[in-house]
């Protein structure tokens, strides 16, 4: 037999509840270009210039917050992943007149998080803007991410003086 277990904080009524939507400050770089985007004639053209701006996604504000971002064609986008569990979906929100959908999270400084996109309830896939994934046998194709204070377990750091790894190929035949 195999169980599941998964522990969430006590304020999580039920698994159907989602995240209530985290309040920017208005002076916070994201809520900057929300406000821009609001009162723009050129929505499209101010989303596109605030992206192209962007050196890696999803957008790392502080030490604390990050902004997932999705543009595309959809009517609806939603989040999984390490931050809301892989059985739950945060959806995401559409900026009024864009093709942009997006989420604010409150991450802590020192995280590594895996997470996806699942678009119009149906197509779950990779951050198309983040270069950075992985594959897993359950989950499939995701992207994942770091917080400003994140460090490299020395696990997983080389050793010194250790020859890089290779793979041979060796064919066996018997009688």
């Amino acid at each position: 037999e195999i169980a599941c277990v998964e522990v969430v904080p006590a304020s999580v009524a039920a698994p159907s509840q989602v995240a209530p939507p985290l309040t920017l400050a208005a002076e916070s770089l994201f809520g900057r270009f929300l406000t821009a985007v609001e009162v723009a004639a050129d929505k499209a053209g101010v989303v596109d210039k605030f992206l192209d701006g962007q050196s890696s996604f999803p957008i790392v504000e502080s030490d604390s917050l990050v902004h997932f971002v999705y543009c595309g064609a959809a009517d609806e986008v939603s989040l999984t992943g390490d931050l809301v569990g892989w059985r739950y979906e945060q959806p995401l929100r559409r900026l009024e007149g864009t093709d942009l959908f997006y989420h604010t999270a409150r991450v802590a400084a020192d995280a590594r998080t895996t997470y996806r996109f699942t678009v119009d309830l149906t197509r779950p896939e990779a951050d198309p803007l983040n270069p950075r994934r992985l594959s897993s046998t359950f989950f499939g194709s995701a992207s994942w991410f770091t917080m400003p204070s994140w460090t490299a377990p020395p696990h997983l750091q080389p050793l010194p003086g250790a020859e890089a790894s290779r793979l041979d190929s060796l064919r066996l035949t018997g009688s």
